[in-house]
């Protein structure tokens, strides 16, 4: 499959970042993305939809955002799990994983320069 050609979910609590989000992958022309506003939403969806990458916001509670980020892979084992976090919460992120999942995280500061490469990069 083409990179371009991913359905991917973009969750995140801040609706103006879910939308520069949004926008920037369309512009990079990633045509299939959509996007919820809550780890409840998010699971909804993906319950109903095989999305193929979800980049998932960890929040301000890095433990919720893992807990969301289990939930939503075990609905939807074929995606692929980013989690966003922020600088400061890398490492709480980094303690409190105890799943066993391996994610990959995507530090918010600088997702442009690295969000299209860990799209396009071969598994």
């Amino acid at each position: 499959m083409n990179a371009k050609d991913q359905l991917i979910l973009i969750v995140d609590l801040d609706a103006h970042f879910r939308e520069v989000l949004y926008n920037f992958l369309l512009s990079a022309g990633y045509e299939r993305v959509d996007s919820a506003e809550s780890y409840n939403n998010a699971l909804e969806k993906t319950r109903e939809t095989e999305y193929d990458v979800v980049l998932l916001d960890a929040g301000s509670s890095p433990r919720a955002g893992l807990e969301a980020a289990d939930s939503i892979a075990a609905s939807s084992p074929k995606a692929k799990v980013v989690l966003m976090v922020g600088c400061q919460k890398q490492k709480e992120l980094d303690h409190d994983a105890g799943s066993g999942a391996d994610y990959q995280y995507l530090i918010k500061a600088a997702f442009a320069q690295n969000l299209l490469y860990l799209l396009e990069k071969s598994d």
